[in-house]
């Protein structure tokens, strides 16, 4: 169990370190959120394909573990993209509002 929420923890790191080198390389507001939806569409597939498609084996788990994988992947990016747009800037305003004083 700990390994897995340690590649999870490496999994959120990774996904949230592209979200923002995308942010700081590109000035097109949506670039950065290009991993959460390759993460979101990966996990979607990975969940759909246990069911539905056939597997041998622990093929179905490994479809899942992948899946919840993506997802975490996806949540990161996601926070992280909505931090950058959202929070930042009310952060720098309110600097700002203070250095005129």
């Amino acid at each position: 169990m700990l390994r897995l929420i340690g590649i999870l923890m490496i999994i959120l790191m990774i996904f949230s370190g592209i979200t923002y080198f995308l942010h700081r390389f590109f000035k097109n507001k949506y670039i950065k959120y290009i991993p959460a939806m390759f993460a979101f569409l990966w996990g979607i597939y990975n969940f759909y394909g246990v069911g539905r498609m056939p597997a041998e084996g622990f093929q179905d788990l490994a479809r899942a573990i992948i899946g919840v994988m993506m997802m975490v992947g996806f949540l990161s990016a996601t926070a992280t993209g909505l931090v950058i747009d959202f929070l930042i800037p009310i952060r720098n305003r309110k600097r700002m509002g203070r250095n005129k004083q």
